[in-house]
């Protein structure tokens, strides 16, 4: 009824200082619907980078335009109906008035190269009505592309100095996106010879290590009377060649760490007349390397179901002993079914795998269905072995909400 009785004041004439009517925004003597939108963003951006745009819609004719009825679409990344952040309080939007939408977004490899540009266009359109003019119904902002490099970067401590035999000891492996590019944590892979259980502790929401960002990585394993004295732990971190893209700096992809083994059964016991060596020599285990890998879809729908194989390898040399696959079930997701030959704990599902010879090739095959939240559904899978290189992977599905509803009706 708004647009009905703005046009009538209008053909009226009437003042608009007429008692209650003072309030009501508009008398136009003609209708013209125009709407303009314009973009700002980032001057520069790296592919990966999260970067971010913002959207303005104005008002650019002289009747007044139900906000519900404004469609703003993010051309680039093929988003539809774009969320304005916020609205007017009585849902119209007034001449010269403007909207804002917040886009954020990553751009792929395809903008690395010299002299490259990433384009981000918008268009804004009428779910209903026509516009007296569309010739700026559509926006667009050029940011120059930096320079792609990738580097991962990995540092190593110990919870404490010294440890007990029968003490677990605690290794905390920090790692560094020292690149100019936004790395998929699926492509992220930390592996020590010492610890089987490895895994991310504050992993990014969104599946994605920005530049500069670390992610930190805890494992742990039980002093032994073995290892009296000092113990060197080094964890290696590498990447699964994003998009073709070598590590720049090689140098920093290991770290060490050491700590002391020292009391207890390290003491010396003397027997008369023999006296038993203050250290004994070290227990010797044949290592290998172990391998994994996560297969699951970058995007999905809520609700649906969803797919996910993983893949365990001996990338070594030497047999992984009691070799075991593992993959937890993400919060958000419910387990179809268990895969024969596993067994589910606490949201993991493990596979024994027995002796893995080298070269050897394992697979999982895990069928979820996702509940109806949209977000970031994150994948985990390790492969761990006595006396080898452990391994850890971690993977993202972005979830998307189910699409849906009508347009509210408009009267008037």
């Amino acid at each position: 009824m708004k647009i009905s009785l703005r046009r009538t004041l209008a053909s009226a004439a009437l003042p608009l200082a007429i008692g209650a009517l003072a309030l009501t925004p508009s008398a136009m003597a003609a209708t013209d619907t125009n709407l303009s939108i314009a973009m700002t963003g980032p001057s520069a951006i790296a592919a990966g980078e999260n970067g971010t745009w913002t959207i303005t819609v104005t008002n650019a004719g002289t009747d007044w335009v139900m906000a519900s009825r404004i469609v703003v679409d993010n051309v680039t990344f093929a988003r539809s109906g774009l969320t304005p952040d916020s609205l007017p309080a009585d849902g119209w939007l007034a001449p010269g008035a403007s909207l804002t939408y917040t886009e954020r977004g990553r751009f792929g490899m395809d903008i690395c190269g010299d002299k490259k540009d990433a384009q981000m266009e918008a268009t804004v359109r009428l779910s209903k009505g026509t516009e007296t003019s569309t010739a700026d119904n559509a926006a667009a902002w050029t940011s120059r592309a930096l320079s792609c490099r990738a580097d991962l970067g990995i540092v190593k401590t110990a919870d404490k100095a010294t440890y007990l035999p029968g003490e677990t000891m605690t290794w905390s492996m920090v790692v560094t996106n020292h690149g100019t590019v936004g790395m998929p944590m699926s492509d992220v892979a930390v592996s020590d010879p010492m610890l089987a259980d490895m895994a991310a502790v504050d992993a990014p929401a969104d599946g994605w290590l920005d530049p500069g960002a670390s992610v930190t990585y805890r494992g742990s394993n039980v002093a032994t009377a073995e290892q009296c004295g000092a113990v060197t732990n080094t964890a290696y971190v590498s990447m699964g060649g994003y998009a073709g893209l070598p590590d720049v700096n090689p140098g920093n992809d290991s770290a060490s760490a050491t700590a002391m083994v020292a009391g207890g059964a390290c003491d010396p016991v003397v027997t008369p007349p023999q006296v038993l060596p203050a250290t004994k020599p070290a227990i010797i285990c044949p290592a290998t390397r172990l391998g994994v890998t996560i297969d699951a879809p970058k995007g999905a729908i809520a609700g649906q179901i969803l797919r996910i194989r993983v893949t365990g390898r001996n990338i070594g040399r030497n047999v992984a002993r009691s070799a075991r696959l593992q993959y937890r079930v993400p919060s958000g997701a419910a387990l179809v079914g268990t895969p024969a030959g596993t067994t589910l704990r606490s949201g993991i599902l493990t596979v024994n795998l027995g002796n893995l010879a080298a070269g050897a090739v394992r697979n999982l095959r895990v069928t979820l269905t996702l509940d109806r939240t949209a977000g970031s559904r994150t994948h985990r899978a390790s492969l761990k072995a006595g006396c080898a290189v452990a391994a850890s992977r971690l993977a993202a599905t972005r979830v998307a909400p189910v699409q849906g509803g009508a347009t509210p009706a408009v009267t008037g």
